[in-house]
């Protein structure tokens, strides 16, 4: 039993949605298997509200660091300067 505490951890991801971080999504990594997201994170209702009816471009994870959800920028975008 103290062998499988010695092998795994948790690691708590920060995600970002377009480099705005939004919530912290935990996983078990183990040394057998590594970390593993599998996009789980996009489950997450945190998420969900961002991502909503938007395209995504990408998905960056940076292992054992963070995930940054990236969208696509539409042709017609102005942004608004304040």
């Amino acid at each position: 039993m103290m062998k499988n505490i010695l092998t795994s951890e948790e690691i708590n991801y920060p995600v970002s949605v377009d480099s705005l971080k939004r919530c912290e999504w935990l996983v078990l990594k183990t040394k057998k298997t590594g970390s593993r997201t599998d996009g789980k994170f996009l489950l997450l209702d945190e998420i969900k509200k961002w991502v909503e009816g938007q395209s995504i471009k990408k998905i960056i994870i940076v292992p054992g660091r963070m995930i940054n959800i990236v969208f696509m920028i539409l042709d017609n975008y102005i942004p608004i300067l304040s």
